[in-house]
């Protein structure tokens, strides 16, 4: 019984030590980019703050009188980017299949493809060549401009 007693005596402080926990420093995981106002946030990595709800970007640019001048872009590239990731996908699904159907050699599809807030109407072709030949293609355009395509033979055997 004593060496039980003696064991937690002597564990006790070790194992008060381990548990005791130290105060975690905060850690900033989007630096706010207070100037402009609410809702401004410095892309990581940059001296360039973006309003994500605008895509507005301002950054401050020394000019010749060395003072700092505040340069404003409307859409920044990562933005665009974004978008035009989009409008590829909206276009991916807009691209349909024509398939042609027994006893004929020609078909026809329209489909409409949409993606996080972007649209697209694509149209395809498909023509049976032979019995076992066919050939398809499909274009499709983007609410934006973007204009995409696909084009592709089919061999069976």
């Amino acid at each position: 019984m004593k060496t039980k007693t003696l064991l937690c005596l002597t564990a006790f402080p070790l194992l008060m030590s381990l548990s005791t926990t130290t105060d975690a420093q905060p850690v900033e995981y989007v630096k706010v980019c207070s100037q402009y106002g609410a809702g401004w946030f410095y892309i990581p990595g940059t001296d360039t703050c973006i309003n994500p709800k605008t895509g507005v970007t301002k950054r401050q640019v020394a000019n010749r009188q060395g003072t700092g001048a505040v340069t404003e872009t409307k859409n920044s590239d990562v933005l665009q980017d974004a978008i035009d990731a989009k409008e590829g996908v909206a276009l991916s699904l807009a691209l349909p299949n024509a398939t042609v159907t027994p006893g004929h050699h020609f078909g026809a599809a329209l489909n409409i493809g949409t993606f996080g807030g972007a649209t697209a109407v694509g149209i395809s072709g498909a023509w049976q060549a032979s019995d076992n030949v066919t050939v398809d293609g499909a274009v499709g355009v983007a609410d934006q401009g973007d204009v995409g395509g696909r084009g592709g033979v089919n061999v069976s055997w």
